[in-house]
């Protein structure tokens, strides 16, 4: 709950100091203005003519519960995923379980999942130096083509909080297209330096009316709705859900008739080609 203005003066909703409420309404403003100044500039833009609307399922920094229950559900309604390595991190512990492990990676890759980028060492992108920032995206490129050296990591998604700005510029001119979050679908004009994703993790796994009011708005506007996850286990991490939500979204995307694809295909399909890595602009 925000705080308000009345009539008589300030009015906290909490039990904190009016100052201390204060602070707090400032700095949820100006995470806003900077989410929205971001999402104005660095664009590049693309119109979806396709009239068909779109479905991916991506999971970031992917554990080996990722592997094992998300991919066996997306699989068994005919589906594939993208799932988005940071290869510094496999097979290291993290805060949504154990990292999954190169030969995960291979099975996830033999069995028709798209794999995508996600730095080298989960570089935080809205605080990174740009330098370093470009090396980890170097790194984690080299050190996947060395162990898979007819593939490339053609998507991106961004770590953490999204994006700054000189982040932003420089990582779409490197990829088809770069994922965000925001906890919404793509509609006809979209960012494909900062596509709309919504995440299934504390703030949705347990409403499926929300999940499917979503899946319903993007379905009838035609749109591409991207879903973000971590970990599928029976008792996740705040940032992933259960087999069994993870496998009733999938269903209802398939009973509403939604196309299913991994992030790059739907890129290949909607006609996004290499040369749109260079159209970034500066409004939208």
């Amino acid at each position: 709950m925000a705080a308000v203005f009345g009539r008589t003066g300030y009015v906290c909703p909490h039990k904190e100091t009016k100052v201390s409420c204060l602070i707090s309404c400032f700095y949820r403003v100006r995470d806003r203005l900077r989410r929205e100044g971001i999402r104005r500039f660095a664009v590049r833009r693309f119109v979806k003519s396709v009239s068909q609307p779109y479905v991916s399922f991506s999971f970031d920094d992917f554990p080996s519960t990722a592997v094992e229950n998300g991919a066996p559900l997306l699989e068994k309604y005919g589906a594939r995923g993208t799932f988005f390595v940071s290869m510094g991190l496999l097979d290291t512990e993290s805060p949504v379980g154990r990292i999954a492990t190169i030969d995960q990676l291979r099975s996830l890759v033999r069995d028709g999942h798209e794999i995508g980028c996600h730095t080298y060492d989960h570089q935080d992108a809205r605080f990174a130096d740009r330098a370093v920032f470009v090396r980890s995206l170097v790194e984690n490129r080299s050190a996947f083509r060395t162990a898979f050296p007819s593939l490339d990591l053609r998507v991106f998604a961004y770590p953490l909080d999204g994006p700054n700005l000189s982040i932003k510029l420089i990582t779409g001119q490197r990829f088809l297209c770069c994922r965000g979050g925001e906890q919404t679908f793509n509609g006809r004009v979209m960012d494909l330096n900062l596509l709309n994703a919504f995440f299934l993790d504390w703030r949705s796994r347990d409403d499926p009316s929300l999940v499917e009011w979503v899946i319903d708005q993007s379905v009838a506007a035609n749109g591409w709705l991207i879903f973000a996850c971590h970990d599928v286990a029976e008792e996740p991490s705040q940032y992933g859900c259960m087999p069994n939500v993870f496998e009733s979204v999938v269903r209802y995307v398939t009973k509403v008739g939604a196309r299913i694809r991994p992030i790059g295909e739907v890129c290949r399909e909607l006609g996004v080609g290499e040369e749109q890595r260079r159209k970034t602009i500066q409004e939208f």
